[in-house]
C-alpha cells in the first residue's frame, strides 16, 4: 500500500501547471483552470483567452503540444485474378523464352533480368490491376459507396451551377 501512494506522490510532483495568469475576471482574481502536464513535454506556448464578461466571468485556457502521428498515406496494390489466368499460354511463353540471355550476366543483373521477364509473361496471362489502399478509410466504405459519393458529389455541383429543380 505504501510503493502505491508513493507512486502516485512522485506522478503529481513530476506535474507543472502550464497556466500562470488568472482565469476569474471578477473582483476575487483567482486561477480556477490550471493546467498541469509532465515536466517531460515540451509546451511551446500556453496561455488564457479572455472573453466577453457577458458570456462568462471566468477565461479559457489553452496550450498548444507538440506531438508526433502516423501520416497514413495511400498506396496502390497490384491485385492477380488467378482464376481467369490463361495458364497454357504463361507456360508456353515461359518454355520457349531463349533464358541463355541470363548466363552472361553477374548473379544480381541476372536476377533483375530474370524478375523482369517473368513478370511481364505474368502480366499478359494472368488478369491484375492496381487497387488504391486508403489506411484511413473505415472498413464499410468501399469502391461501391466511394462511387456513389462521388456520383451524389458531381450531381449536386452541376445542380448548384444550374439551379435548376430538375437537376
Amino acid at each position: 500500500m505504501a510503493k502505491h501512494k508513493l507512486k502516485h506522490i512522485l506522478i503529481l510532483n513530476n506535474l507543472t501547471n502550464k497556466i500562470t495568469e488568472t482565469t476569474r475576471i471578477t473582483s476575487s482574481a483567482t486561477l480556477l483552470d490550471p493546467i498541469a502536464i509532465s515536466n517531460n513535454i515540451k509546451i511551446p506556448h500556453a496561455g488564457v483567452q479572455r472573453l466577453d464578461s457577458s458570456i462568462s466571468d471566468t477565461s479559457g485556457t489553452y496550450v498548444y503540444i507538440y506531438f508526433n502521428y502516423p501520416d497514413n498515406k495511400t498506396y496502390q496494390r497490384r491485385v492477380w485474378n488467378y482464376k481467369r489466368a490463361d495458364y497454357m499460354t504463361l507456360n508456353d511463353l515461359i518454355n520457349n523464352y531463349d533464358w541463355s540471355v541470363l548466363n552472361p550476366l553477374d548473379t544480381n543483373l541476372a536476377t533483375r533480368t530474370f524478375t523482369n521477364i517473368f513478370m511481364t509473361m505474368i502480366k499478359q496471362c494472368i488478369p491484375n490491376y492496381l487497387v488504391t489502399i486508403r489506411t484511413d478509410d473505415k472498413p464499410w466504405y468501399n469502391n461501391e459507396l466511394r462511387k456513389h459519393s462521388r456520383q451524389r458529389d458531381r450531381t449536386k455541383k452541376i445542380a448548384t451551377i444550374s439551379g435548376k429543380i430538375s437537376d
